[in-house]
């Protein structure tokens, strides 16, 4: 597809994405993900679930989040 940077986002972003190395070898500071045209950011996604249901509004219901 087409270069990314300037399309899906801005060209002038704030890089949060580093690579640091192995831990025998470790980078400091980091070396940015660069692809040949500008800097790659690392998407990072998470999906919470509790193991009671919280739409309930009763003193029982808060208890277990506690459990």
């Amino acid at each position: 597809g087409p270069p990314a940077c300037g399309f899906c986002y801005p060209a002038n972003r704030l890089n949060h994405s580093f690579f640091y190395g192995p831990a025998s070898d470790p980078l400091c500071p980091g070396s940015p993900f660069n692809d040949g045209v500008c800097d790659g950011q690392l998407l990072c996604e998470a999906v919470l679930a509790c193991r009671c249901p919280v739409e309930e509004m009763s003193w029982a219901g808060i208890k277990c989040l506690y459990k």
